[in-house]
């Protein structure tokens, strides 16, 4: 089986608790798994047992381990490997200024 690389924009489902802090972000997971479809399968199952929603898949493809530097991603890459799904989540916070100049 292939390791699969998704990056996919997400938002807090209501009942999240960061939701009162964060508007959004990146869902960045590695599934172990035979094709495309169900790696995206994977990835929304954990998105929406951690609270968020998916809005739009930025990348996904097939990835080994020399594709990675960082720390992080090794470590979530090793944990694709070894349990069949490693993800990290990059929030972005509320910003006021920019809902005031929304509501304008």
């Amino acid at each position: 089986m292939d390791i699969y690389y998704l990056m996919i924009e997400s938002m807090p489902l209501p009942d999240n608790d960061e939701s009162q802090e964060v508007t959004g972000g990146f869902i960045n997971c590695w599934v172990k798994t035979a094709n495309p479809e169900s790696a995206l399968q994977a990835a929304e199952a954990y998105a929406a047992n951690e609270g968020w929603r998916l809005i739009r898949v930025e990348e996904i493809k097939i990835v080994n381990n020399e594709n990675y530097q960082d720390p992080d991603a090794i470590e979530c890459y090793e944990e694709a490997k070894k349990s069949g799904l490693g993800a990290i989540i990059y929030a972005w916070e509320n910003d006021p200024a920019q809902d005031k100049s929304r509501l304008s």
